[in-house]
């Protein structure tokens, strides 16, 4: 085989979005190093993907429930052209990917003459699991949930780290696990980091700023409460319009100042056990850079300074009666 697929395979919240955005906005110089970078143009009426990232193209081709056969048609035609020697895709849902789904991708690409080498970035569990309910709360691209509803999704299952890094393990040969907090010591951060990996080193690539920069706990709480009001944005056109109002309109919401988001000790019982297993694993198999000195979680109070108290008052002074009346409870609760 004399070309390679090069597959960033996630996993979430270690810095994508930002490997996509300079990608897509540097591919002429990609091109110039022999690495093609597709842009999939997909009906935004029909979904969100924004086309650099490759997620939405790993779920058509190879996601039970989800792949198209007329599709996977399609693509093999672009990507079996002989004058594509290296191939590079950057979709975080592949570590989501069953063993299965993940065997049917090697093979696929195999098929098409591909080499394939696989990377994997790995944030400390506790840090990961923070981020990744925030996502899944106030995420631009996330599916708005309240905040317990994002604590089940995760819940379900053995292991939240451990299992999709062993599924990706055990199919590719070329697999690559990088320690994201490693990583962003970089002086490129982790876009700097995957292009020095993949032994892209061209200087006129233009970094992107790091995107989905996290909330703070204030803004990720009253969303929650929000999102609970209004219902799922994905089973709601209501509820989806509603969303996507709030980002538009007020969007102070999402920047009310204070620390970062993480979960109180009570909310992240039941993860606990499971992380424990991943952190214990990820110490054993990748050592400490992989790993938390131990699984703990903050048991103190929410408090509202005096700063995100007037940000909260500015925002209720022009919101409906629905978000007023959220603000008001959240500052009778929380203010110091």
């Amino acid at each position: 085989m004399d070309r390679k697929l090069i597959l960033h395979a996630g996993l979430h919240k270690t810095g994508t979005t930002s490997i996509q955005k300079t990608c897509a906005t540097n591919r002429k110089i990609l091109q110039g190093e022999n690495f093609v970078y597709p842009m999939i143009n997909w009906d935004q009426s029909k979904g969100r993907s924004s086309a650099e990232n490759h997620s939405r193209l790993i779920s058509n081709l190879f996601e039970e429930g989800h792949k198209v056969a007329m599709f996977r048609e399609e693509m093999a035609k672009i990507f079996g052209k002989d004058l594509i020697k290296k191939l590079l895709l950057v979709a975080e849902l592949t570590s989501r990917l069953s063993k299965v789904e993940l065997n049917d991708l090697k093979s696929y690409f195999e098929k098409l003459g591909y080499q394939i080498a696989v990377h994997c970035y790995i944030r400390k569990p506790v840090e990961w699991v923070n981020s990744l309910v925030a996502q899944k709360i106030a995420g631009q691209y996330g599916p708005l949930l309240p905040l317990d509803a994002a604590v089940n999704q995760l819940v379900h299952g053995k292991s939240l780290i451990r299992m999709r890094v062993n599924n990706l393990a055990d199919v590719f040969e070329e697999f690559n696990v990088h320690s994201y907090k490693e990583a962003a010591t970089h002086d490129s951060g982790v876009v700097g980091h995957f292009m020095d990996a993949i032994d892209l080193r061209s200087k006129a690539i233009k970094i992107a700023k790091p995107e989905n920069i996290g909330k703070s706990d204030h803004s990720t709480r009253i969303i929650s409460l929000i999102n609970n009001m209004v219902g799922h944005r994905k089973k709601s056109p209501e509820a989806a319009k509603f969303h996507a109002f709030l980002r538009e309109q007020v969007p102070a919401l999402f920047e009310i100042p204070g620390e970062r988001f993480h979960l109180r000790l009570q909310e992240a019982a039941e993860l606990i056990p499971i992380l424990e297993e991943d952190n214990q694993w990820l110490q054993t198999e990748y050592g400490e850079l992989f790993a938390n000195d131990e699984i703990s979680f903050s048991d103190t109070p929410i408090l509202l300074e005096d700063q995100a108290i007037e940000h909260l008052e500015k925002i209720a002074a022009e919101a409906g009666p629905r978000i007023k009346k959220i603000i008001a409870q959240y500052i009778d609760k929380h203010k110091v």
